[in-house]
């Protein structure tokens, strides 16, 4: 058999610091790496000294200066006493000697040592886990000792704690009752003075009574427009009240009357007639969050929706819900249904004395005839008095507009102050003075104090105004986007509820050095106007067509400025211009008529104002001889229409530029 080659195979520890000391967790406490100090000393004290200096002699070194420095200072000191003080020094640096056996016992230390590093090692290349740091573990009985005394100890602690916090408890209870009932104190009297900034209150005995009305002011209050504010306790409201999608805290609960405890809602609409439509038909605004009632009757805190009304009313319940609502949602809900019917009271009244206007009332509906086949509608709509979002019908603008009316007839007093007014001193008598109450002619003093106009006058003339500036709008924003060349750009100068300007104006795209054609739109209740540049105004009436009409004139126009320009650049002769030109069905349509420089060729525009493309023809004059034709054969030469869609050019005056170089030739 053939003797196996066997490696050999070292272990060896890490290069590491020497292990100073092991705690019983196993962790190891290695010594710090030498200083430069330290090393050196280190190597010092491993030379024999005894080997070098001899047997009988110190340890002295022979280079210190120590002894060979002569002190002035200590002349006193024998010899004898400073080797006595050198030589306990040297004792002190001299290492203890522990016996024979001391070096043999501090190597087998440092083996010891090395082996167990040796094991650490070989544990860590066998497991790959390193060291794990555990505590050593007592015996067993130590441990259920302990556990025992731990479980006591916390038992104790709980206990003392839950008897410290009743005791604590009980102390602060009587502090906490009263802090609680003087908080509600507090959100009820925060409530009653918001309440206060909107309403006037006052109190009667044990009672407090608000006053939703608006025309009166001071002691006189009208019974029916009053509302009586109640304080409610915290257990009746411990859920809330949804206020704003959130739950709001209250004291306060509020009891509107009964027929203000509706919801109202007023909505202004142009519509048409003629369309098939019923003008009369209600709208159904009631659009409220409902929300399962489960057979449960509702609570105090909950919320109560249609269904859940609808089914108290069958029941013969009649529940009161303003005190059910929010304090705040319940007056100004109560409030605009006070405003509502006061407002479509007096538009029903002045309905009744129109004149030169259709107008007709019914179920909360009034309809009047503004234009041709253009109505106003009011409309009147109530719906439950819960919470939830309403369905906003109707033009908000023309709400807001009969609501601004409505209140400023409020604020305005119903007669003229008296004001003393001094006149300044004179000698001589007025005659005029001397006349009394004949001193000013009926006629002036009737001009000078005009009527207000109705409220429903009002509200008609800025309707038929939004009519026509709606109109106005749509038909420029039509005419942009369907011709953009030239390009029609317009803006507002003044824009009132009755009356309002704007100015508009053609220019060529990319062409700066031509001139603009402005003008004026005038728009009142009943009319639109342009007004060109030489201050004519063209009325158009109401209608569309007209105006629309007008708008293509006033294009045709700046064309044919811009052309003028352009035959004036090319020093073309201009033999015709008829702005009055009208077209075979009667419509304006103006001409321009030129010659080249060359008098060879004459060329024929003509603009339409409705919309249409213009039309360019020419005809060629040849020289003139009288044996062969007449003058009149040359008047009646027929003209070559030309294709404006085969005349390179991104726009009208491009083509017309291309066309007049080319026939200039």
């Amino acid at each position: 058999m053939s003797r196996r080659q066997v490696s050999k195979l070292f272990f060896e520890p890490v290069i590491e610091n020497q292990v100073v000391e092991y705690s019983y967790d196993g962790t190891e406490k290695h010594a710090p790496k030498a200083t430069l100090n330290e090393t050196t000393a280190d190597m010092a004290r491993r030379i024999d000294w005894r080997t070098i200096i001899g047997p009988d002699d110190t340890l002295e070194p022979l280079y210190s200066l120590r002894n060979l420095r002569i002190s002035n200072e200590t002349p006193e000191v024998s010899l004898e006493e400073s080797d006595a003080q050198h030589a306990e020094k040297v004792k002190d640096m001299l290492e203890p000697d522990a016996g024979p056996w001391a070096l043999v016992a501090k190597q087998l230390h440092t083996a010891l040592a090395e082996v167990n590093n040796l094991l650490d090692v070989v544990r860590i290349a066998k497991d790959g886990n390193g060291i794990k740091v555990a505590s050593v573990a007592p015996n067993s009985d130590g441990i259920n000792k302990v556990a025992d005394e731990a479980a006591s100890a916390k038992v104790f602690t709980w206990t003392a704690n839950r008897k410290a916090l009743i005791e604590s408890r009980k102390v602060f209870q009587p502090f906490i009752e009263s802090r609680r009932d003087v908080a509600d104190l507090d959100l009820f009297y925060k409530e009653l003075r918001e309440i206060r900034k909107f309403y006037v209150v006052r109190k009667n005995g044990e009672c407090l009574v608000g006053d939703l009305g608006y025309r009166t002011y001071g002691n006189k209050w009208i019974p029916a427009e009053s509302f009586d504010i109640f304080r409610v306790e915290e257990c009746l409201r411990s859920k809330g009240i949804k206020h704003n999608d959130e739950r709001v805290k209250t004291m306060v609960e509020v009891d509107v009357p009964r027929h203000l405890a509706v919801r109202t809602s007023l909505f202004v609409t142009i519509v048409f007639d003629g369309t098939g439509d019923d003008l009369f038909e209600k709208r159904d605004i009631r659009m409220l969050k409902k929300q399962p009632n489960n057979g449960n009757p509702p609570s105090p805190d909950g919320e109560i929706n249609e269904d859940m009304l609808e089914e108290m009313e069958s029941n013969g319940e009649k529940p009161n819900l303003s005190r059910m609502a929010y304090w705040m949602n319940a007056l100004r809900w109560a409030r605009e249904t006070l405003v509502y019917r006061d407002l479509f009271t007096q538009l029903t009244r002045e309905c009744a004395s129109l004149v030169g206007r259709s107008c007709s009332i019914k179920d909360n509906i009034i309809v009047i005839n503004l234009f041709e086949n253009v109505m106003l509608k009011i409309e009147k709509c109530e719906s439950p008095f819960v919470d939830g979002e309403l369905a906003e019908h109707g033009n908000a603008f023309l709400k807001g507009i009969l609501k601004a009316y409505f209140y400023d007839e409020l604020r305005t007093p119903p007669y003229k102050p008296s004001v003393f007014v001094s006149l300044p001193n004179q000698r001589t008598t007025l005659p005029d003075a001397m006349l009394g109450p004949f001193a000013t002619e009926a006629y002036k003093i009737e001009k000078r104090c005009v009527q207000p106009k109705p409220l429903v006058m009002k509200i008609l003339a800025v309707a038929s105004h939004y009519f026509l500036v709606k109109k106005v709008t749509e038909d420029l924003l039509e005419f942009q986007r369907t011709y953009g060349d030239p390009v029609l750009s317009w803006k507002w100068q003044r824009v009132t509820t009755e009356n309002s300007l704007m100015h508009a104006n053609f220019y060529l795209r990319g062409q700066d050095a031509m001139s603009s054609t402005q003008f004026t739109i005038r728009i009142t209740t009943d009319d639109i106007e342009i007004v060109p540049r030489d201050g004519h105004p063209i009325s158009c009436g109401r209608d569309n067509v007209p105006f629309n009409m007008n708008l293509h004139l006033q294009r045709a126009n700046f064309l044919l400025a811009m052309t003028v320009t352009l035959v004036t650049r090319l020093n073309y002769k201009l033999l015709q211009l008829n702005i009055n030109q009208q077209d075979s069905n009667g419509r304006p349509a103006p001409t321009i008529f030129i010659l080249n420089s060359n008098a060879t060729r004459q060329i024929f525009i003509q603009f339409f104002s409705n919309g249409a493309t213009p039309s360019i023809a020419t005809r060629q004059i040849l020289d003139y001889v009288p044996d062969d034709a007449s003058e009149f054969d040359l008047k009646d030469a027929d003209f070559t229409p030309i294709d404006l869609d085969r005349i390179p050019g991104s726009s009208f005056m491009k083509q017309v530029d291309n066309l007049l170089s080319f026939l200039n030739n």
